[in-house]
């Protein structure tokens, strides 16, 4: 089994495995899927590109949990991930590419668009998660 495919097993299996509790994926399953991310080869982190779009919000909301310290495969994840219509994966994946500094490249088009149309019905904290990552187009720090 590859690494990828280790890693999908996890986040899918806990995805329809009633017995596994979001307090279990919090802290046994996403500590071993980061380890496995950390191990990722070019091939499994293709296979991972090439598969996010397809797979499930809950899915996604996993892996946006497992990254950590991934350099710029952690952007590629977050900003493929980012670009969905769901507006919680959206505003935490946004957030996340907000604490790394994230400023606005050609790859990130779909999701500063995506971020541009959920503005104005955003409130609170979300609402400023985007504003902060707009921001960042026009005035990089």
């Amino acid at each position: 089994m590859s690494l990828y495919d280790s890693l999908d097993y996890n986040l899918t299996d806990c995805e329809y495995n009633d017995q596994h509790t979001e307090e279990i994926w919090s802290i046994a399953v996403c500590e071993a899927s980061a380890d496995i991310l950390s191990a990722f080869k070019d091939e499994d982190w293709e296979r991972l590109f090439r598969a996010l779009p397809d797979k499930s919000v809950l899915w996604k909301k996993r892996l946006v949990d497992c990254v950590d310290d991934l350099g710029p495969n952690k952007t590629k994840v977050l900003i493929l991930a980012a670009d969905t219509p769901d507006e919680d994966l959206l505003c935490y994946a946004v957030g996340m590419l907000n604490e790394l500094g994230y400023v606005y490249t050609e790859e990130s088009r779909p999701v500063y668009e995506r971020v541009q149309r959920a503005l104005p019905a955003a409130k609170g904290p979300a609402k400023d998660v985007f504003i902060e990552f707009l921001r960042r187009k026009d005035h990089p720090r």
